[in-house]
């Protein structure tokens, strides 16, 4: 099931973010504020773990670190 931060799945997400790394020409900081402006879910998400490490946010979320950081 795809996350409910994407609303359009999976190929709707990576299109949307090489679209939003363009406008932002390839500075993060601009595409997570674009992000964050266009996309409430992405925000409240982004906000509710602020100052937490991806460790506690895996773990909130029942995702298991150790597989993902197997795929990066």
């Amino acid at each position: 099931m795809a996350s409910s931060l994407f609303r359009n799945g999976t190929n709707g997400i990576l299109d949307k973010v090489d679209a939003l790394r363009r406008m932002a020409g390839g500075n993060p900081d601009a595409m997570m504020q674009q992000m964050m402006r266009t996309n409430p879910q992405f925000a409240e998400f982004v906000n509710a773990n602020r100052g937490k490490t991806p460790d506690q946010i895996a773990s909130d979320y029942g995702i298991d670190i150790g597989l993902l950081r197997k795929y990066m």
